[in-house]
């Protein structure tokens, strides 16, 4: 005898053949196909799972009703065929109840994770038609209408896996949106005032941190509201920081005011400076009723004001600045009777001129500049006059006194300390530096300048000019002075 699944696979045939040979035999062929037909749409429901025996037995009887053909016992054939019914509709009556359990149970199990792969939102179609099917299957199930129930469960699984895998497609949206709000983070915790939303940005960060776990756990709704409900707290405290930064500002300019207010007296910097406040105190109320935009508006239309004043001021700094150089030069000319300093202060002249041309094109500190830089040259050159003129009387001082004194030995006191062995020159506006001034400073003796000359001779090309910021070495103070001729000597003899 075949196996019994095998058998049954063959049986119809086999029955129809033993028809054709046998015509007078009156073979149950409907009552056998029947049977086949029941004990195939048991096992459908799981009767080899949940009643092993019953089906079992049906199939049992199916091969007995195939002997009896073959014995040509066509009544017994035919009973057994419809015991093997009987059998088949028993295992099918006994298996539904549990098999309609498993597939409502693997259903629910696919819907949940369609909702976790959040198909509410990436399959909407499948997702709310699984669910209805879902729905249905269970009160078919209450009804006892289990064949029904299994069927819907069925199709509510199929679409509930196909709505699921649609949704995890889109997990790359869920990262972008995880990616996006991360970088959010990072750049609102850079800003200089993240302070003033410390606890939005923690509550924001651990959103962020679950909505990374949902990921994993392939828990997609999760992590979009996750996700969501981290950029609520990031869009907040965006709007704290703004609004912390805009009262910063609002600060900052009333202290900028307060400087600007102090240093100005034109009519036109007081006006500014007065719509510009008024501006301010705006923004302060605008902040008081949380519009930061207007605040943010009033606060841009104040820096305007402002920065419209300092270039006024800046302008008119320029201006005065342009006229004492050019009223010093006057003053250094008329004092140079005899030509001495004329290219020095042409010079000066010709940076004053770049100066005025800086004020035509509103380049107001590099107009200052050219003032300043005109102005040292020139403090330079009466500083250097007023060195010639020191030196004549320190000259004619020694005329009067004996000329063995002139060549005598000065000894360094003792117990005195050395002068440093560098000098910087510095400028003032009253009693800038100049060498003799330098060897006052240093050696308690202005006439020992020949000296400090002598020891810088490859930065000083002219005694009666030299410039702030230069770096003299300053020898020892030496025992015999040294007159500028003497000097002047030495420097010629060690050129040879």
């Amino acid at each position: 005898m075949k196996t019994r699944p095998s058998f049954i696979k063959y049986l119809v045939p086999v029955i129809a053949f033993a028809f054709i040979l046998s015509c007078e035999l009156k073979v149950p062929v409907s009552e056998i196909i029947n049977a086949r037909t029941a004990i195939e749409d048991a096992k459908k429901f799981g009767a080899e799972k949940y009643a092993s025996e019953e089906i079992k037995q049906a199939e049992n009887l199916l091969l007995q009703s195939h002997d009896y053909i073959t014995d040509n016992k066509a009544d017994e054939a035919k009973k057994a065929a419809g015991e093997a019914l009987a059998a088949a509709k028993t295992a099918e009556n006994k298996s539904l109840p549990m098999y309609t359990e498993e597939q409502i149970r693997k259903s629910d199990d696919a819907y949940m994770e369609a909702n976790q792969a959040y198909a509410e939102k990436f399959s909407p179609e499948k997702f709310t038609e699984a669910g209805v099917l879902n729905s249905d299957a269970k009160l078919l199930r209450e009804k006892g209408e289990f064949k029904q129930s299994a069927l819907q469960a069925e199709k509510a699984y199929t679409l509930s896996v196909a709505a699921r895998d649609e949704s995890l497609q889109n997990s790359s949206v869920i990262e972008s949106e995880v990616t996006s709000a991360e970088n959010k983070l990072t750049e609102l915790k850079a800003s200089k005032y993240s302070s003033a939303a410390e606890d939005n940005l923690a509550t924001a960060g651990t959103s962020i941190d679950n909505a990374k776990k949902g990921m994993e756990n392939r828990d997609y709704k999760a992590s979009l509201k996750e996700i969501e409900s981290a950029k609520k707290e990031l869009d907040t405290a965006a709007e704290l920081i703004r609004k912390q930064k805009v009262y910063a500002s609002i600060q900052s300019l009333r202290t900028e005011m307060d400087e600007m207010q102090g240093r100005s007296e034109s009519a036109d910097v007081k006006e500014d400076l007065d719509n510009a406040l008024l501006e301010l105190n705006g923004a302060e109320a605008s902040l008081e009723q949380n519009n930061i935009t207007d605040a943010e508006i009033k606060v841009e239309n104040a820096e305007k004001l402002i920065a419209g004043s300092s270039v006024k001021m800046k302008k008119s700094s320029a201006i005065a600045a342009v006229a004492k150089s050019e009223k010093l030069l006057v003053q250094a000319r008329g004092k140079d009777s005899e030509s001495k300093y004329k290219d020095n202060l042409d010079k000066a002249d010709s940076v004053i001129a770049q100066g005025k041309t800086a004020i035509e094109t509103e380049k107001y500190n590099d107009a200052i500049a050219n003032a300043e830089e005109a102005e040292t040259i020139i403090n330079a050159v009466l500083n250097s006059m007023e060195a010639a003129a020191a030196d004549l009387a320190v000259k004619a001082e020694k005329d009067t006194t004996a000329e063995v004194k002139d060549t005598e030995v000065v000894k360094e006191p003792e117990k005195k300390e050395e002068p440093g062995k560098i000098y910087v020159v510095q400028w003032r506006k009253k009693n800038t530096d100049c060498l003799w001034r330098i060897s006052q400073t240093v050696y308690k003796d202005a006439s020992y300048w020949p000296a400090i000359y002598l020891a810088n001779k490859d930065q000083i090309k002219d005694p009666d000019l030299i410039f702030p910021g230069q770096k003299f070495i300053i020898p020892p103070k030496p025992q015999k002075r040294i007159t500028y001729k003497e000097a002047e000597a030495q420097i010629k003899e060690k050129s040879k």
